[in-house]
Formats: structure tokens, sequence, C-alpha cells
């Protein structure tokens, strides 16, 4: 798939949420979305696959708050960005390519190539015998979770009394980093690893 395909995809999961996704040439934004208004908006020129996948999930998971004029450490905008990368890996991975192209997928996508590289190693370590289903399914069972009401979510972690936690930040509120700083300040200096 190259850029306009993926754009073009991409486009049509957007309206299929229900929001009206027009192209227009902002001078300062490369894609946004208002859940409340069910509306959105993308340069032609300037927004890449990452942009509008980023945004889609933004749009999927009905997020309707900033924290304010540059709130790119949300937990939502963090969701955004690996929910999007994955999305597009998944994609990238169903046509061929494969995990020793990241760079390549960085290029087509738009996505950064530190955070996917992280992301997506960070997912499997063998990658010569999975693919991405089996890989995902691989790191995510690695975890006891359990749905809750609501949508939030309840990993192995009410044993170390973290519970609070996870219900206060919602299911956007926590990855993998999250929990092992909270682990670390919670038993003195010890570091969780896998």
């Amino acid at each position: 798939m190259n850029q306009e395909e993926l754009t073009a995809l991409i486009v049509i999961k957007v309206e299929n949420l229900g929001i009206d996704y027009r192209t227009f040439e902002y001078d300062n934004q490369r894609a946004w979305i208002d859940t409340r208004l069910c509306i959105g908006g993308y340069n032609p020129n300037t927004a890449t696959p990452f942009d509008h996948a980023h945004e889609y999930m933004h749009a999927y998971h009905k997020d309707n708050r900033r924290l304010g004029e540059c709130d790119t450490l949300s937990p939502a905008e963090k969701r955004a960005n690996k929910e999007a990368i994955l999305m597009l890996w998944d994609w990238f991975i169903q046509n061929g390519g494969n995990f020793d192209d990241i760079t390549q997928f960085c290029e087509i996508t738009g996505c950064q190539y530190e955070a996917t590289q992280r992301l997506i190693k960070s997912m499997c370590c063998d990658t010569t015998t999975k693919n991405f289903r089996e890989c995902a399914i691989d790191y995510i069972s690695r975890f006891d979770i359990r749905v809750l009401g609501h949508g939030l979510v309840e990993g192995g972690v009410e044993h170390r009394h973290l519970g609070h936690i996870v219900a206060q930040d919602g299911p956007a509120g926590l990855d993998a980093d999250d929990v092992g700083r909270i682990m670390q300040r919670r038993q003195g200096g010890a570091v969780l690893h896998r």
C-alpha cells in the first residue's frame, strides 16, 4: 500500500464512525477531529497516514477533552499514537511487510521511527516465527487483564494495591511504562521487569 491508498482507507474508517472529515488547507494543522460535533478536517498536502490514524483513534474512543493547548503527553494522546502505529503496522504486515522493514514502514506512514521501533520490538521478541497477531496475543497474554464495567481495565496489579490507579486513570491512563514507574514508587525503588 502507498500513502494515498492508506489515507483513503483511513478516511473511510473515520467517516464510518459518523465524522464529517473533509479536506481543507490549514496553515497550522495537518489533521483534527472534534468528536462532540462529529466533524474533522485535514490538509491533503501535509497530513500523513499516521495523522489520519491518530485522529481515527480519537474518534473511535470518543475523546472529547484536551488538557491544554499542547497536550501531547495526555493519556488520550499517548493511546492514540500507540494504537495508530499498531493499526498501520497490522496493515503493513498483512500486505507483505516484515519486522526488518520498520524504516520503510515509517517512510510510508509518517510514523515516528523511534516510537515505532520501541513499540513494535517491545511486543514481540521472536519475530522470525510469529506474525503480528500472534505477537500481539503473546504480548497481551503476559498480563492478567480483566475488563470491568464502563471499559475500565484492571490488570494483575491488585495484589500490589494499585487498583485505585487503574480506576482513576481509566483504560487509556496506563501503559507498560506507567505501570513500571508506579511499581517502582510503590516498592521503594524496585523496578518492574518482564
